[in-house]
């Protein structure tokens, strides 16, 4: 059962929300990358039921036309579903599928 305040913060977190940035931070030397450029693309869509959708893709991205292009693709794009979960200031997902099967834990 939901607590007062998580369920506040859950309704909080629902709709559709647009990427601005994506940043990359190693926790080692605090080094911050965006490796989908400064102006990626992408979406994340939050239900009232506990589950989410996200898609990310690089700026710049070409339709591909050569497998070539294809593999870089589909190395310049993330996309995964599941369900989500709040603990404190935690967001936590169990993905269920995703572009990549490895992210599932079913590979």
């Amino acid at each position: 059962m939901l607590t007062a305040a998580v369920a506040q913060e859950r309704e909080r977190m629902l709709g559709v929300w647009k990427l601005e940035a994506f940043e990359v931070e190693f926790q080692d030397t605090g080094e911050r990358q965006s490796p989908f450029g400064v102006h990626p693309h992408g979406y994340i869509i939050v239900t009232a039921d506990g589950r989410m959708m996200a898609l990310l893709t690089a700026e710049g991205r070409p339709v591909p036309h050569t497998d070539a292009e294809r593999v870089a693709a589909f190395r310049s794009m993330y996309a995964y579903s599941g369900t989500y979960r709040l603990e404190g200031d935690q967001w936590i997902t169990h993905v269920d599928t995703a572009w990549n099967e490895a992210w599932t834990g079913t590979e």
